[in-house]
């Protein structure tokens, strides 16, 4: 969905990420776990062209705020941070997949890999910053 930055007043996609609820979460690589959460938020992240300042921030800010975990009342009413949860970010490029033509997945939106990894290392520090959420 294409919304405005609210700095520039310029179109933009911002970057995109599939949120999953989890009691634990890891991530292994060649057999090494690189990260591991308890209870928290695992989310698979894709970094778009384009993608900047704004976009960790507004992505930051967005998975710290969505309520997903249950409150004293019984309702999904608390963010991560109000839960006591964690974080667990993982790069994804297919998340940014877009298949409205055809079956094959398009990928022209994802970042390459050398602009993404600068990008995900912003919104790993972003985000293991203190939050407003």
């Amino acid at each position: 969905m294409m919304s405005e930055t609210p700095d520039e007043g310029r179109p933009f996609f911002p970057m995109k990420a599939v949120l999953q609820r989890v009691s634990s979460a890891s991530v292994t690589v060649s057999g090494r776990t690189v990260g591991r959460i308890g209870q928290g938020i695992c989310a698979l992240v894709a970094i778009e062209h384009g993608d900047g300042d704004a976009e960790v921030n507004w992505m930051v800010n967005k998975i710290r705020s969505v309520r997903m975990f249950t409150g004293d009342s019984g309702r999904i009413d608390r963010n991560v941070e109000e839960a006591g949860g964690e974080l667990l970010l993982v790069s994804n490029f297919t998340v940014a997949g877009r298949v409205q033509k055809g079956t094959s997945p398009d990928y022209s939106r994802s970042a390459g890999a050398e602009e993404a990894f600068e990008i995900f290392e912003s919104l790993c520090r972003a985000a293991a910053a203190p939050g407003q959420a």
